[in-house]
């Protein structure tokens, strides 16, 4: 949950400077293509190796959408290549018991860069290590990364119904500040609980995100994405954005983070980062779920999957 990421103070919680959003934070300023990790240019010699950075702070046994970002050794970043990538993965105590070899499939952001997502399988929870080889001009180069797969996730399981979560509507307060920190809400986001949107026999796609107060610079790009999702499919779905903090005209009055405290609902379902997007099923289960930044394209494939299904 945000306790890896948070701390209290009294009934406040605060954004600690944890490891995470370290990476986290370079990782998107690389990957929008500004300079990170020395100069984005290939030296030469070129670099002796890859810089391979799974964004996964949550992954379940069986199946797992895993976001890798890779890059040169010296940080410049490997857009669109996927034809001469190849990616193995193992358990970490076993690297040569190669358990799958996913393909990636490369996912441009809207502005600028991209990142790589990969489908995969963990047949058992423990240490897994992917290793990633890139058929460059200048030869092979090589990286890995490893990841920790959970028997039973933070966040709600795939195939599983939600908590029962009575998100706040714009029903329920006097102005949409109060329950969004997004500067130009649509108000059709704001429109019915979670809860009530589960149980509705339509899809729903929830983002939980904070536009204004985001530790990674992407929250406001993916709440765009939810805008758009709605205007395209309007009734054919629910669309819902959920604020990650449960007083933001709070903090934007007082310029103080210090005073933000996270929404129940966030805590409820476990979130350990931001931003997170789910699809729910029109049977009410969760039908997949999406850490980080996620592209319009990827979320509508899993989208009309779930009106497929429906």
């Amino acid at each position: 949950m945000f306790s890896r990421l948070i701390r209290k103070n009294g009934d406040k919680l605060r954004f600690s400077a944890r490891r995470f959003w370290l990476v986290i934070g370079l990782l998107t300023t690389c990957l929008l293509g500004v300079t990170c990790f020395g100069k984005a240019t290939v030296t030469v010699p070129p670099p002796p190796g890859l810089t391979v950075i799974a964004i996964a702070s949550d992954l379940e046994v069986g199946e797992n959408r895993l976001p890798l970002a890779i890059l040169y050794a010296d940080g410049g970043p490997i857009r669109d290549q996927r034809d001469a990538i190849s990616i193995t993965f193992a358990k970490f105590e076993t690297p040569n018991e190669i358990i799958g070899s996913p393909k990636p499939i490369w996912r441009p952001w809207p502005v600028s860069g991209g990142i790589y997502t990969v489908n995969v399988t963990f047949p058992r929870d423990g240490l897994y290590r992917f290793n990633v080889a890139y058929e460059s001009t200048e030869g092979i180069l090589s990286g890995s990364a490893t990841v920790m797969v959970n028997v039973v996730p933070t966040t709600p399981p795939i195939g599983l119904s939600p908590p029962a979560s009575k998100t706040k509507t714009g029903f329920d307060v006097n102005q949409l500040s109060e329950i969004t920190s997004d500067t130009n809400p649509d108000p059709r986001l704001y429109s019915i609980t979670v809860e009530a949107a589960a149980a509705s026999g339509k899809p729903t796609v929830v983002v939980f995100s904070t536009p204004a107060f985001c530790q990674t610079a992407v929250c406001g790009p993916q709440l765009d994405v939810l805008k758009d999702l709605s205007e395209f499919y309007g009734e054919a779905a629910n669309f819902i954005h959920v604020e990650v903090f449960d007083n933001p005209l709070e903090i934007l009055s007082t310029g103080d983070l210090g005073v933000g405290v996270i929404a129940p609902v966030v805590e409820l379902w476990g979130l350990p980062s931001e931003p997170w997007s789910f699809v729910i099923g029109g049977d009410g289960r969760i039908f997949s779920k999406f850490e980080g930044f996620t592209t319009r394209v990827e979320l509508e494939e899993s989208l009309n999957q779930a009106l497929g299904g429906s």
